[in-house]
């Protein structure tokens, strides 16, 4: 076991940060993370974002510009 060496701050974020209750907010995350994946209905965050542009951008003159972007991204 390796026990962790830090200063113990009397200040006031040192006391906030010290009743942080880590599992209960590890546990909220992971509870938001399996509700936000269940709602895209199995869709992954890209495909969510592409499907997006796509609608967003749908009326945008933009193909005649792909050649150069794609020479930019490489």
């Amino acid at each position: 076991m390796c026990r962790l060496r830090y200063y113990r701050s009397e200040k006031v974020l040192g006391h906030l940060y010290r009743n942080i209750d880590e599992k209960k907010f590890f546990d909220r995350m992971k509870g938001d993370f399996e509700a936000m994946r269940h709602d895209m209905d199995g869709e992954s965050l890209v495909q969510k974002l592409e499907r997006y542009i796509d609608r967003e951008t749908s009326f945008v003159q933009w193909k005649h510009h792909q050649e150069f972007a794609e020479e930019l991204r490489e």
